[in-house]
């Protein structure tokens, strides 16, 4: 899909119902899913996330775009976790591909944030998002004197029905995916109660 092509295909032909041209590439499997009844004519949708820094859904019988959210406008963001569909609500991870930019010896790093973001499944706004660190990142000089941001980190790679949160010298959080809402629950005003990730 890094050509930003998605494809409805016959189970037994193969024949193609439909092509959808996404705005940018994608490395991230597809969701399905039903859609609440009269919300609109779609009867369920399938949802992607793109280059960018997008959640995507579609109608999954016709492929007409229902909606398109940005989750994140930071730099060097990369969305590899595959979206995520649970009980109405789209979990949606963030990534970064930030590592790269360090073979540049003037690059100040690091500032980027992994995040997990839950939209409506329906219609595409955001209900609420955390990032994998508390701290905002603040300029410091490091002991051979160069400009650099931190903390930072805490990519989130996957999502599934346990969520895992790791990156290189960062802690990894795991979450039980069964109970996605109130395992965020420390962190998030909406959920009831549960775990927080682990140090």
């Amino acid at each position: 899909l890094m050509n930003g092509a998605v494809y409805s295909l016959g189970p037994k032909t193969g024949c193609v119902f439909w092509r959808h041209d996404a705005q940018a590439g994608t490395r991230t499997s597809v969701a399905i899913g039903a859609l609440p009844k009269g919300k609109g004519p779609a009867r369920y949708a399938l949802y992607y996330t793109d280059w960018t820094q997008s959640a995507v859904a579609l109608d999954a019988e016709t492929g007409k775009v229902l909606w398109r959210t940005k989750v994140d406008d930071q730099a060097g963001v990369q969305m590899t976790g595959s979206p995520t569909l649970f009980e109405g609500k789209l979990f949606v991870p963030v990534s970064s591909g930030i590592e790269a930019f360090a073979q540049n010896d003037s690059w100040a790093c690091c500032k980027f944030r992994g995040k997990l973001i839950a939209l409506d499944a329906a219609t595409g706004r955001i209900l609420w998002n955390r990032y994998t660190t508390d701290q905002e990142p603040e300029e410091f000089t490091n002991r051979d004197g160069r400009k650099m941001w931190g903390p930072s980190g805490g990519a989130i790679w996957n999502v599934d029905w346990s969520i895992f949160a790791t990156s290189p010298g960062s802690r990894v959080g795991v979450i039980d995916g069964r109970a996605l809402l109130t395992a965020l629950a420390s962190f998030v005003t909406s959920a009831t109660a549960g775990a927080t990730f682990s140090r």
